[in-house]
């Protein structure tokens, strides 16, 4: 009578062919890198936290601690914002540089200085940012008189507010001295 004992040659073939086929297959299997392709998504988070302001002929440029919204001046709606998923190389801007015909936007972010040009669809790293396509969107206090939308205020001295006694200190201001448009932007608005 023949018998299989636990340690047999046909059991430590058997053994040995499976675990061979688990590596080949666990090897090949390769690990696949995430990568950001833009336009796939928007992401959309809180901007309410606007840093400053640019203007260009088309458009009205916030940049905010997540990343930048546009605003088509003459179309007067809201665009997708551009964010990291969009290859933004950082979420707080601190300063915009746009020039008239829209060709192209440098940004200053806590990751450095990026330039993103329309035919590239790629954010470049800069060695300086172009403060002289820079508006200054400080607020100059005291403020000039704007018509708000119901329900809103604005104090000369640098706040909004609204019927529930809420207040934004008002971060960046900028008048374009066209009739068209004067952007304010707030701190939590």
């Amino acid at each position: 009578m023949n018998r299989v004992f636990p340690h047999s040659p046909a059991r430590h073939k058997t053994a040995i062919l499976s675990f061979a086929v688990i590596i080949l297959i666990v090897s090949a299997i390769s690990p696949v890198t995430a990568e950001i392709i833009p336009k796939q998504a928007v992401s959309w988070t809180d901007f309410s936290h606007i840093t400053c302001i640019a203007v260009s002929s088309d458009f009205a440029y916030f940049g905010t601690t997540e990343g930048i919204l546009r605003y088509h001046r003459f179309d007067k709606k809201w665009y997708e914002p551009i964010t990291v998923s969009d290859g933004l190389p950082g979420r707080m801007i601190s300063r915009i540089a746009v020039p008239m015909d829209d060709d192209w936007i440098t940004v200053e972010t806590e990751n450095g200085t990026y330039n993103y040009q329309s035919g590239a669809q790629y954010w470049y790293l800069e060695t300086e940012f172009p403060a002289q396509y820079a508006q200054d969107s400080r607020p100059q206090l005291p403020l000039p008189d704007l018509f708000m939308p119901f329900g809103y205020r604005m104090d000369p001295k640098g706040y909004f507010s609204d019927n529930f006694f809420r207040d934004w200190q008002i971060t960046a201001f900028l008048d374009d001295t066209t009739p068209s448009l004067s952007v304010p932007g707030g701190w939590g608005l």
